[in-house]
């Protein structure tokens, strides 16, 4: 097996990416606890996302995963947890969305599709100081 090959089997990807981006991710790596795979709906040209895995980790190509805030444009379902994006040209999202806070996960490199953006400096800051009030981290 070549280089190329194993890294790929290894999960490695070849988007550059890093905390921030927005990223197209394949909707069946994604998990919704909340909603029963029989009444789910998958978006068949994936799901946004938001990384938030550090720079290091997201540039390794041997470290297959990358940890996700997964995004819905389902602004009726909002909860206290979801952090509110509008779209921007930086950004990249065509709508109103939510960063749903509550569904962080881990997904393989491989598995996002695209970037689409990245969030300016002051959605970033918004969105982490979110963070830092859902897992209880303020001072």
């Amino acid at each position: 097996m070549d280089l190329r090959s194993a890294l790929k089997s290894a999960g490695a990807s070849k988007l550059s990416i890093v905390p921030g981006d927005v990223c197209i991710v394949t909707d069946e790596s994604v998990v919704l606890p909340q909603t029963p795979s029989s009444k789910r709906k998958l978006h068949p040209h994936g799901r946004t996302c938001i990384i938030l895995t550090n720079e290091h980790l997201c540039q390794r190509a041997t470290y297959p995963l990358v940890t996700i805030v997964p995004t819905s444009t389902q602004l009726h379902l909002k909860e206290e947890a979801d952090y509110p994006l509008s779209p921007t040209d930086q950004n990249g999202l065509n709508e109103e969305c939510l960063a749903m806070l509550g569904h962080i996960q881990p997904v393989r490199k491989q598995d996002l599709l695209k970037k689409i953006g990245n969030l300016s400096v002051d959605e970033w800051d918004g969105l982490c100081a979110h963070l830092l009030w859902y897992f209880d981290l303020q001072d």
